[in-house]
């Protein structure tokens, strides 16, 4: 039986985690280069010409790039025409490696894996490779079975590695995702979906790629990614079960966060303020500085008669603090971020008209509304800039300030 901080932890755990595999699930800098120089030797012995057998460090920095680029990439300038017939020498001698039976996976990914399975996360892979090599990791690797998905450059459809991203997030119905890689095309991915990005480090170096989280192990990815459960265990302290809102702007991370914290507290009601749109209007209609926001973005009656007969629930929304609303609740949690992130997230998710939209009307209209520009000690406020950590703000401060 789970103990509380094991269902806790579980239940920050993201819906969806996106794996590149060299390098980040595999140990593929152990046995590429010299397999590498093995491809090389026999394309030189085909064409009957000396060719530089590719170094170690040549050989391990080109692995995630696009296939012409890689297997180009091995052979001298006045070779690379012959990069295909590299390719066609090398992927059996690559079968081979992959099973004959050696493990080549870091140590401890079947655990991490099955971890995440156990507990209801959504396992995908997005690999630049083709399919021949995925087919061989996913079978000999023996890490199928623990996979519920995967993309390589082969798949349809696909033309880049952001494209896999997206495919995953649609086909598993989720944005609550985190990307694992070692390179910058995972980066890249991520931040083209506005997702969180765990930058595994190890062989290949110590990596300077933007990230939310660096992790030079199987453990310590499993640490970050169960980081947002190690906060909502502190925040249950303070939150407690009853009528929990959840607030903050456009773009900062309301629904994921207020879904994460309604499965800490063992909520099984979770409400939105979307769920309350009226039939004319509604929160994707710019707000402006006047008139009443919430009557005109939310049926207003109908969300305080639900409300109202319920004793345990999470709401979340924007203009939480309306004391109408605010009344109804036990404690809010404003989540706050840089305007600019959020602006970020919203081009990334909903496109330029969205991030538009903030920038000129719900940004102005959230600065503008009179509690949140007010200091309330009663007020849960957390730091949401990066989602794999969360920082809870112990200083009295408004949540205009965190704008300033």
């Amino acid at each position: 039986m789970e103990s509380s901080l094991e269902q806790t932890l579980a239940a920050g755990l993201p819906r969806l985690v996106i794996f590149d595999i060299d390098g980040t699930l595999t140990d593929t800098g152990v046995w590429w280069p010299p397999l590498a120089r093995r491809g090389v030797a026999a394309l030189a012995a085909e064409l009957g010409e000396a060719l530089p057998a590719p170094e170690d460090d040549q050989a391990n920095s080109l692995l995630g790039l696009a296939r012409d680029d890689l297997w180009a990439g091995l052979l001298p300038e006045s070779a690379r025409d012959h990069w295909k017939r590299l390719r066609a020498l090398t992927l059996p001698m690559e079968g081979e490696v992959l099973r004959e039976g050696t493990d080549h996976t870091f140590p401890g990914t079947r655990e991490l894996l099955s971890y995440l399975r156990q507990n209801g996360v959504a396992i995908a892979l997005a690999s630049n490779c083709g399919t021949e090599y995925l087919e061989g990791v996913l079978e000999g690797q023996r890490i199928g079975e623990l996979v519920d998905r995967a993309w390589c450059a082969e798949s349809p459809g696909i033309g880049c590695k952001a494209d896999m991203v997206a495919a995953a997030l649609t086909e598993f119905e989720t944005r609550d995702a985190v990307l694992v890689g070692d390179r910058e095309g995972d980066c890249r991915a991520a931040q083209a979906h506005a997702l969180p990005f765990i930058l595994r480090t190890g062989w290949h170096g110590e990596g300077d790629l933007p990230a939310e989280a660096v992790a030079r192990s199987q453990e310590e990815i499993g640490l970050w990614l169960s980081s947002r459960g190690t906060f909502l265990r502190l925040l249950q302290s303070r939150v407690g079960v009853g009528r929990v809102g959840v607030t903050g702007p456009p773009g900062v991370g309301k629904s994921l966060f207020a879904a994460a914290l309604a499965r800490a507290l063992g909520c099984n009601l979770l409400l939105s303020l979307d769920d309350y749109l009226p039939s004319e209007s509604g929160l994707t209609d710019p707000p402006g500085l006047e008139g009443d926001h919430l009557v005109r973005a939310v049926d207003l009656e109908a969300l305080l008669q639900d409300i109202g007969e319920r004793d345990e629930f999470v709401l979340e929304g924007i203009f939480l603090e309306d004391p109408r609303l605010r009344s109804q609740l036990d404690v809010v949690v404003h989540l706050v971020a840089p305007g600019a992130l959020c602006e970020e997230r919203l081009r990334k998710r909903d496109g330029e008209e969205a991030a538009q939209s903030f920038r000129e009307s719900w940004l102005p209209a959230y600065l503008a509304f009179p509690a949140h520009g007010a200091v309330d000690s009663k007020r849960i406020q957390v730091e949401l800039s990066n989602a794999l950590r969360p920082r809870l703000i112990t200083d009295q401060r408004s949540p205009c300030e965190a704008f300033e």
